[in-house]
């Protein structure tokens, strides 16, 4: 009996885990950072990055499309208010605003800080903005972070009615210091905790609700 034929089975194994490996490290960017925008005149931000270089990405966004009301959500934590003292979903339209779109389109929803359920709380916060400020729509594009894109876009599917259409565009600059995920501790830390952030989305996060979440304060 020659060695490959003794054991094959542990050789096939290990193969199969190296190429699943490979697959993983070359493919799992392009798949978590997902981009599949709809027709619609209205685009959610995922906003709780206001310093990011993400922003300059949502202001091309922007600025190509033909929107008529951008909404700036996020969660109002007070220790990530910084030095200017103001909640990050303002400050990252007053970035927006700085790089050149219209202050008039732009609202900014600050929603009461929750430590769980954080991007499905988001997601019901815009759900109960548009229902009341925008009741004739029906859909809408999100805007989320590079690798955060598809767990955010499963959570607004499921925080939405059915009768919703709901696109999503990632930012392309990655929350990492350099073009390759696995090339620095942070790309390693974010791509594998928003690749279980969607796992759990798909298959364990509890069914969808229409409840309103806690009173969200809307400006502008």
């Amino acid at each position: 009996m020659s060695v490959f034929q003794k054991y094959r089975w542990r050789l096939l194994i290990a193969l199969g885990a190296l190429l699943s490996g490979l697959a993983y490290v070359f493919l799992i960017e392009g798949f978590l950072a997902i981009t599949k925008p709809v027709q619609s005149d209205v685009l959610v931000i995922e906003s709780w990055f206001p310093e990011n270089l993400a922003v300059l990405d949502a202001a091309e966004v922007i600025r190509q499309g033909n929107y008529r009301h951008i909404l700036c959500v996020a969660l109002d934590e007070p220790s990530s208010r910084g030095s200017s003292g103001l909640p990050v979903a303002e400050r990252t339209a007053r970035r927006l605003i700085g790089l050149g779109t219209d202050p008039q389109i732009i609202r900014v929803l600050n929603i009461p800080f929750e430590n769980s359920k954080r991007t499905y709380t988001l997601a019901a916060a815009a759900r109960d903005w548009l229902k009341k400020e925008l009741p004739e729509t029906r859909a809408i594009n999100l805007f989320s972070i590079n690798v955060h894109a598809r767990k955010s876009h499963i959570l607004f599917l499921k925080a939405f009615p059915p009768d919703y259409t709901i696109g999503i565009i990632a930012s392309k600059i990655p929350p990492y210091p350099y073009s390759r995920w696995w090339l620095s501790p942070k790309g390693i830390y974010v791509t594998v905790r928003n690749t279980f952030g969607y796992l759990y989305a798909v298959g364990f996060f509890p069914p969808s609700s229409t409840q309103p979440v806690q009173a969200a304060r809307w400006s502008r």
